[in-house]
């Protein structure tokens, strides 16, 4: 089968509406503040990689979820790149994706069991698919950066040890907003001990800010998402795959 020409797009929805952070042009703060208040919960570090195959789409926004799932493309590509012949893809919750490598080639299809979702297979260049999926995500790594920055403003440069004591005492589904009395009272005993729970607890309080009781809630998940966070890391590593080849042309 010829290969076809890869378009590739990674789009996250802002309002409803999905699209690149190119075109959206939000800063890492604007889309923190979001996250933290206004998103609907389906928003909160949603994410899709758009394919398109000699500008024909390939797949939708349907077969994507989050950012965790865009992780799985640049690690599977990766592999591929450096000599795997198959690998899975964890597109999203119930994906089948496979990526296949044949020569110098690389075929993507989905096999998931929901006959609705598959897709058939799509043949491109290896390289040209990984140069495409780089280019489409290198703005998104470079804004989760940005976001780690944000957390260390809003919870100290402690943040990433705070995100595991927040999930071991207390839990994501427990942390809300409190009231100025709690807040002093828990602040408080604190300021007394150096017990985790209530270091957790008094952070979920914003005197200067609390529009929505979801905002306690929305940090632990932020918070926990950028303690783990791979992208970047499997980002760099497909970078670095292709940039020998890049040092050649030169």
């Amino acid at each position: 089968m010829q290969s076809k020409r890869p378009s590739i797009k990674l789009v996250i929805p802002l309002n409803g509406r999905w699209a690149s952070l190119e075109e959206l042009r939000i800063s890492a703060q604007e889309l923190w503040e979001y996250y933290l208040i206004d998103a609907e919960n389906g928003e909160v570090l949603a994410a899709a990689i758009l394919v398109s195959a000699d500008g024909v789409p390939w797949n939708s926004e349907e077969h994507s979820e989050c950012l965790y799932h865009i992780e799985s493309w640049l690690s599977a590509t990766a592999a591929i790149y450096n000599g795997q012949t198959h690998r899975g893809v964890f597109a999203w919750e119930e994906s089948g994706m496979e990526m296949r490598r044949e020569g110098s080639a690389v075929i993507l299809e989905e096999r998931t069991h929901h006959k609705h979702m598959q897709l058939k297979p799509v043949y491109f260049d290896l390289r040209e698919f990984s140069k495409a999926l780089i280019s489409a995500t290198g703005l998104a790594a470079e804004v989760l950066v940005e976001l780690k920055k944000c957390a260390a403003h809003e919870c100290g440069e402690e943040w990433r040890q705070l995100s595991i004591e927040w999930r071991q005492y207390v839990g994501e589904q427990e942390i809300r907003l409190m009231s100025q009395e709690e807040f002093d009272h828990h602040k408080a005993l604190a300021d007394q001990s150096d017990d985790a729970l209530q270091k957790a607890m008094f952070l979920g309080y914003r005197p200067k800010a609390r529009p929505k009781g979801r905002r306690g809630e929305r940090l632990a998940h932020l918070l926990d998402y950028l303690r783990q966070e791979r992208f970047t890391s499997y980002w760099n590593q497909l970078s670095n795959c292709l940039a020998p080849e890049a040092s050649e042309s030169t």
